[in-house]
């Protein structure tokens, strides 16, 4: 709107043309693009909601660098969206020299074989020995 005034002001003939300055976009106007999400924060939210359980699925998450694994009850709705994430979260991981511990359920029963249930609404695993 500067440029205008000051060409205004300049005397420029009625007839001529008059060139406009170009727009610079606000602060405002900016549209802030999200950060990546962080995989490892969204597959610890991942959908655990239940009725039934057979609303319920077992998954394994990476607890630790070390390679120890939890054993999660999901809802099965929400298995295909998990699987990529814990992939990309596994990766984030640093990998560190270390014995992993054992692996162990949401009820920290651990086993060689693991189920989930409905338990009040959430999915729960629990080793099924």
């Amino acid at each position: 709107m500067t440029v205008l005034w000051l060409l205004l002001a300049c005397g420029t003939p009625s007839n001529a043309p008059i060139e406009q300055a170009p727009v610079i976009p606000e602060v405002t106007d900016v549209v802030a693009q999200p950060a990546m999400a962080d995989p490892c924060g969204v597959v610890s939210a991942i959908a655990r909601g239940c009725v039934v359980d057979s609303d319920c699925v077992t998954v394994k998450h990476t607890a630790d660098c070390c390679g120890t694994m939890v054993v999660w009850g999901i809802s099965a709705a929400a298995k295909d969206a998990f699987l990529p994430l814990e992939g990309a979260c596994s990766n984030e991981l640093l990998q560190c020299k270390c014995e992993a511990g054992p692996t162990t359920a949401d009820d920290h029963s651990s086993g060689p074989t693991f189920a989930a249930r409905c338990t009040k609404g959430s999915c729960v695993s629990f080793s099924a020995r």
